[in-house]
């Protein structure tokens, strides 16, 4: 794969995680710029690179979505497309959802986190004490992570799916940033690699794994 294609396969999933359309029957009816006529039913598209549909962050997706009113099978649809840990398959997928003009709720890359047990496997092997910005890379074996969390971020883009459904323009909504991060130390790592996390530094952490 020539660095030409990586940037596009990054460029593809930064582009996307969730792409959603209004639709009555058909699939291939085109976006609805009005809010959603009662007895519609949404249909929402949603690519990933390895996150599978019964994870825990699409679960926090459709948790979000099901506080909002959408139930699937009643008044919502979502047809799932995932890479399985293959990014030179994005593109196509990509594709797949996006034939026609639809706006975009996006989430981050899913590249990263979808080789994030072999990201923690080799920082582990060659004694390198890393700090990624996910949860799942620590629940993988990984050191540690601060970031918001992903579920959270999940459950978060379902309120842009509902004001997109009721008519709000892509354009005037703006992204978010989080306010709240979440810090998770993997305790088991840290011996491994012969380290002591500060005292202090515990008691402050959102979430502890030591097994």
């Amino acid at each position: 794969m020539t660095s030409t294609d990586r940037i596009s396969l990054v460029r593809t999933a930064l582009a996307g995680a969730v792409a959603l359309s209004l639709s009555g029957a058909q699939l291939a009816a085109p976006c609805a710029a009005e809010s959603q006529p009662a007895g519609t039913v949404a249909r929402i598209g949603c690519l990933a690179g390895s996150v599978a549909s019964g994870s825990r962050v699409m679960e926090a997706f459709r948790q979000g979505l099901r506080d909002l009113g959408y139930v699937e099978g009643r008044n919502l649809v979502i047809e799932y497309r995932d890479a399985e840990g293959e990014p030179e398959r994005l593109p196509a997928l990509a594709a797949q959802l996006v034939a026609r003009t639809i706006p975009i709720v996006f989430l981050s890359s899913p590249m990263f986190i979808g080789e994030r047990r072999r990201l923690a496997d080799l920082a582990t092997r060659h004694r390198l004490p890393a700090m990624i910005s996910f949860r799942e890379y620590v629940e993988a074996g990984g050191l540690m992570s601060y970031r918001r969390d992903l579920a959270e971020l999940f459950r978060r883009s379902a309120t842009y799916v509902d004001k997109r459904l009721k008519g709000a323009r892509p354009g005037d909504l703006p992204v978010e940033q989080p306010t709240r991060f979440e810090l998770v130390i993997n305790l088991k790592t840290a011996r491994t690699l012969g380290l002591t996390i500060p005292p202090p530094l515990l008691p402050r952490a959102d979430h502890v794994i030591d097994r």
